[in-house]
């Protein structure tokens, strides 16, 4: 089976971790408003690391949809940043 891991690091960097997974998994990410703040597909084994420093401060929602299954979580940015 698959793992898939979404750590939130140092308020500027978002880490996405796929393991055991061959194909395609789509990211987005919302804004707290629910609007798409950014979209983008991770392939394969692949470890993906969002830099977040432009992001304005805020609650987001990250959505990870890989083989039919659906995985979310939330994150705060806090004010220091953009």
């Amino acid at each position: 089976s698959y793992e898939v891991d979404a750590d939130f690091q140092n308020n500027n960097l978002v880490s996405i971790d796929i393991n055991n997974f061959i194909g395609s998994a789509k990211v987005t990410i919302f804004t707290g408003r629910g609007s798409i703040q950014r979209t983008f597909d991770i392939n394969n084994f692949e470890t993906v690391e969002i830099d977040l420093s432009s992001y304005r401060a805020g609650t987001y929602t990250i959505r990870i949809v890989l083989d039919g299954e659906t995985y979310g979580g939330t994150f705060t940015k806090n004010l220091y940043g953009r």
